[in-house]
């Protein structure tokens, strides 16, 4: 949130900043001329939920944020549907990462469709936690199957595979895109038997902070 939070005290003792009361509609914050304390009261309202996250789009280098701060408000609240929200968070990889961890689909196909219609260069990452899960449910060869023809990015996926070949004796590296076979194997030749209790750590997925 590019200076939004500094600006609050810094622009307040400048005479662009009214002495009237707080702004409650979008209205009120175009009192505010400069542009980061402008940015900083339609974030406000958006936190609130005064207003909708589409405000922020006249933001510039701001909108981002403010977005950003609308979605954390609704998931924080359990409110508004995954769709909508990842529509809120515009062209924020970031936002749409989160929205996904936190309100990610039960299909983990869907998931994984999801992540990369969504989260741009976070993909990778979206992948793995969704891989997580679906590990800690207990796949069965099938399942496997699916996943493995369904997921790309190489070897942080081949690894979390291997993980599941070797821990819960189910699927085949084999069946891993190529780029992802050589990771799946470390993890199953290598890994595991040198560290077997990696199998009881690494099926929860570890949300981006």
């Amino acid at each position: 949130m590019i200076g939004l939070m500094s600006c609050w005290l810094a622009c307040a003792v400048s005479s662009d900043m009214p002495t009237t009361a707080p702004p409650t509609t979008i209205e009120d914050c175009g009192r505010y001329t400069a542009p980061a304390l402008h940015a900083f009261c339609v974030t406000g309202l958006v936190t609130r939920g005064a207003i909708e996250p589409d405000a922020c789009d006249g933001l510039g280098v701001n909108a981002s944020a403010c977005r950003e701060a609308g979605v954390r408000r609704n998931l924080s609240q359990k409110t508004g549907s995954r769709e909508d929200l990842l529509v809120a968070c515009g062209e924020s990889y970031d936002c749409a990462l989160e929205v996904l961890d936190l309100r990610p689909y039960t299909d983990p196909s869907r998931q994984l469709e999801a992540c990369r219609s969504h989260t741009g260069r976070f993909a990778e990452d979206c992948t793995i936690h969704a891989l997580q899960r679906w590990a800690a449910s207990k796949p069965d060869a099938s399942s496997f199957a699916r996943m493995a023809r369904e997921t790309a990015h190489g070897p942080a996926v081949g690894a979390l595979l291997g993980l599941v070949v070797a821990c819960q004796e189910v699927g085949s590296c084999e069946l891993a895109s190529p780029d992802a076979q050589e990771a799946c194997r470390r993890a199953v030749d290598r890994d595991v038997p040198a560290r077997p209790e990696i199998c009881s750590l690494e099926f929860q997925p570890k949300p981006r902070k």
